[in-house]
């Protein structure tokens, strides 16, 4: 297996050398023009942000009168709608009437660059608009082309959408781009003409500046792209191909470490009261409690961190009143630290250990007390962000980011070599560690228990980008996966597809956490993907039986495998069915053959990922990818290690399982609906995978 890992390594080094001797140019998106379906992108402008749109365009010689939209961020109607466009042979930006900077009602206004748009060529479009001035410009090729002064419309800050008009608003055709599109960027500042003119060659790291949404559109797999700032995945529709285009060759550069999702200011509410009330808790008088955080501004109320109250024993970590210094309590005994510095990130640490307590910022002793004789933290619910009560001036108003508590007094040291760095939940000691770092939704998740906890009375909007201090992810570390919690027959994934021929191949990357027992759960199977109505007739159900890979056909019951899947760890299974051939491959080796099972195909209804109500799978998922063909022993060996593209022949449904929004059950096969996913997620080891497949027709060597 060593060598064969290694020869897959040289295989793609070769085929990058092989890329870059032919000079084929780079990959980007093409889009057919013939469907209303834009690439939509989450970012968006505020009302009166000065912005910056730029991007690379071919647009084919025959797209006519089409207007083909790279750009654009549209409610519906033309009241602050505005969209970057190329038609009859014009580059051109509409801004919609709305309110301008003064108050007035601005009228629709259709600007143009000078000259003629060039068809069938690459070209360098760009277009910014200061909103103090009202003054914009166009470029071409980072080359002025038209300047003036628009009406100043403000922005209606809805539905970004790169490559035509939100689908939901226009269902017209011509507003799609019909050609080529590379290097779409949006910022929300002014570009100067030297920064377009310099940049226009090279890729962007996604860490710029006033850089707000950066879409390479260089992916060559799958049914999304994604956008380099906020590293969200963006759907792609059945109309947009990747393809390599020789004309366009742009010069890499080091890709922008990822940006934190912090909780942030606007976020939340301070008329309501938010709080999270987590898995964890403190107790007794020895325990640290540790996090980054970061103050936009000073407040007259207090600013509510973390606190436990339960009347005596109580314990609160607080901003103090118009200051920066963090203030702990201990019924009603305080401890106040130096003041944190406004506008600027800061670790801070808290450490308790018998009378004493301990500040320390940025991993130096700070503050110190030994005041605290007698007082327990008694054992009540751990808060996060709000006190429980109804004076809701409390608001937590600032980010945090790696919050953590220990059940021990951390010292200097430790608090220092750690400070740095992500944890991944195992590390000897810790209660709780909340990395913060979800990116979406209301529910936040303690690394050590793998448990969610919900934000009471936040939004989808609750999360913001913050940029702080990049922190190193521990060695060996984790990776956060849909786990199927079998036990409470909460996992289900809708596939939205099916298998519709009587051969056919099933393959997944499986960490099961236990192995069923018809004691515990009236049933000894952890299914995995199953296809069928109520009956028998032809169903089809993938798992475990017994710890064995499993597959259950027709009415013939289960057959297994010869060997026993471990048990909290990651290895790979596949089944292939060929007529009425069954075999087995655990790791890319052959795990058993039975023969005599002919039945007919499944049934035409939609695959489902790990639920049956009694035998659900219990543990995490990776990599689940179905084919209506049967892979050879080869094939499978060759490729379970990699990536797929989302465009190999035989694929029905390739589901990555890695989305972290536990509602979204993505599948990348190129052109293919995703479904629903009723999921836990939780940090498991990593499932080390050597990258994505080289494009189909590039040359291969195996031996």
């Amino acid at each position: 297996m060593s060598n064969e890992k290694n020869m897959l390594k040289c295989l793609a080094l070769m085929s990058a050398l092989l890329a870059a001797l032919c000079s084929c140019g780079d990959t980007v998106l093409e889009g057919d023009g013939t469907k209303a379906k834009a690439i939509g992108v989450a970012a968006r402008l505020a009302t009166n942000d000065s912005f910056t749109v730029e991007a690379w365009v071919k647009i084919d010689t025959d797209a006519g009168n089409l207007e083909n939209v790279l750009w654009a961020q549209y409610a519906g109607s033309t009241a602050g709608r505005c969209d970057l466009f190329v038609r009859s042979g014009r580059l051109g930006m509409f801004i919609g009437s709305n309110t301008n900077a003064v108050g007035n009602v601005a009228a629709t206004e259709t600007l143009y660059a000078t000259g003629t748009f060039p068809y069938g060529e690459w070209v360098h479009v760009a277009f910014s608009r200061d909103w103090e001035s009202s003054a914009y410009a166009f470029y071409v090729n980072g080359v002025a082309s038209g300047t003036g002064t628009s009406n100043g419309s403000r922005l209606h800050v809805r539905n970004m959408t790169v490559g035509g008009l939100f689908a939901g608003v226009s269902e017209k055709a011509n507003n799609i781009v019909k050609g080529r599109l590379a290097e779409v960027r949006v910022w929300n500042r002014v570009r100067t003409a030297d920064e377009i003119a310099s940049d226009k060659n090279r890729r962007l790291s996604g860490g710029e500046t006033g850089l707000l949404v950066y879409l390479p559109l260089s992916e060559t797999f799958g049914n999304t792209t994604e956008d380099y700032v906020s590293r969200e995945r963006c759907l792609l529709s059945d109309n947009w191909e990747p393809v390599q285009d020789a004309g366009l060759a742009l010069t890499a550069t080091n890709r922008a470490p990822a940006r934190a999702h912090v909780l942030t200011p606007s976020a939340l509410d301070e008329n309501k009261k938010t709080v999270l009330v987590p898995d964890a808790r403190l107790e007794g008088r020895a325990f640290t409690i540790e996090g980054w955080i970061f103050l936009p501004a000073l407040r007259s109320t207090r600013n509510d961190i973390a606190y436990q109250y339960p009347g005596t024993g109580r314990f609160s970590l607080e901003i103090d009143r118009n200051s920066s210094q963090l203030s702990c309590w201990f019924n009603g005994k305080n401890l106040k630290s130096s003041a944190l510095e406004i506008g600027k990130w800061t670790h801070f640490a808290l450490v308790r250990s018998g009378t004493s307590a301990q500040f320390y910022l940025n991993g130096e002793a700070d503050t110190s007390t030994s005041a605290f004789a007698d007082i327990d933290v008694v054992n009540t619910p751990f808060s996060l962000f709000r006190m429980l009560t109804d004076d809701t001036a409390n608001a937590f108003y600032g980010n945090l980011n790696e919050v953590r508590i220990w059940r021990t007094a951390r010292t200097q040291a430790e608090i220092v070599n750690g400070m740095m760095r992500r944890m991944d939940g195992a590390q000897e000691g810790l209660l709780g560690c909340w990395p913060l770092t979800e990116g979406g939704g209301t529910r936040i998740l303690n690394r050590v228990t793998g448990e969610y906890s919900i934000l009471s009375n936040a939004t989808e909007s609750v999360w913001g980008i913050g940029t702080m201090p990049v922190l190193e992810e521990t060695a060996g570390g984790t990776e956060t996966v849909a786990a199927l919690t079998g036990s409470d027959c909460t996992g289900r994934g809708d596939g939205n597809t099916s298998i519709s021929g009587r051969d056919f191949t099933c393959e997944a990357w499986v960490y099961p956490r236990m192995y069923r027992t018809t004691a515990l759960h009236h049933g000894s199977q952890n299914q995995i993907l199953r296809q069928y109505n109520s009956g028998s007739a032809g169903r089809v159900i993938v798992g475990l039986s017994n710890g064995r890979i499993a597959l259950f056909i027709g009415a013939s019951g289960w057959m297994v495998g010869e060997s026993c899947v471990p048990l909290g760890r990651w290895s790979h299974i596949a089944i292939v069915r060929e007529n009425d051939t069954i075999r087995f491959y655990l790791n890319g080796e052959p795990d058993g053959i039975l023969t005599g099972k002919t039945t007919e195909p499944p049934p035409v209804t939609n695959l489902v990922v790990g639920d049956n109500s009694t035998e659900n799978f219990d543990g995490a998922l990776r990599e689940i990818r179905v084919w209506d063909c049967v892979r050879s022993a080869e094939e499978i060996r060759k490729t379970f290690r990699w990536k797929l593209r989302g465009t190999e022949a035989g694929l029905v449904a390739y589901w990555p399982m890695v989305t972290h929004d536990g509602t979204t059950l993505v599948n990348n096969k190129r052109g293919s609906s995703n479904g629903t996913l009723v999921a836990a997620w939780y940090p498991v080891d990593t499932l080390e995978l050597e990258g994505t497949l080289p494009p189909t027709g590039t040359l291969i060597c195996f031996r």
